[in-house]
């Protein structure tokens, strides 16, 4: 939990979404009827890639802060809670919204 993992993970998710919202917005200029009809699944994915990175730079300040770096680690079942909601939000959505879009394999099979 080190400022430059937080670092890191805020200048990921900025290249993330403005990555992605430049892809977009090229789609949408050269390719209308295909950013139409797909449109919900890319920025979906967009999304769901640049979010959970910004949640665990918000994980990480809150474990830094004082206060909450007491509520995180002041039981057992708070550390549990902690860890599985920082799992769930940074580890395991980017990854099941990736497997159930199937934005990739989707587009490639048509």
């Amino acid at each position: 939990m080190d400022i430059w993992t937080v670092t890191v993970y805020s200048i990921l998710s900025i290249v993330f979404l403005v990555s992605g919202y430049a892809m977009i917005g090229n789609l949408q200029t050269y390719y209308p009827k295909f950013y139409e009809e797909y449109k919900k699944y890319l920025w979906g994915a967009t999304l769901f890639l640049a979010i959970p990175l910004l949640i665990r730079v918000i994980f990480d300040l809150a474990a830094k802060n004082e206060t909450w770096g007491d509520i995180i680690t002041g039981s057992e079942n708070s550390m549990a809670i902690y860890n599985l909601s920082f799992f769930t939000l940074t580890t395991y959505l980017p990854i099941v919204s990736q497997i159930t879009s199937l934005v990739f394999g989707f587009v490639r099979n048509k």
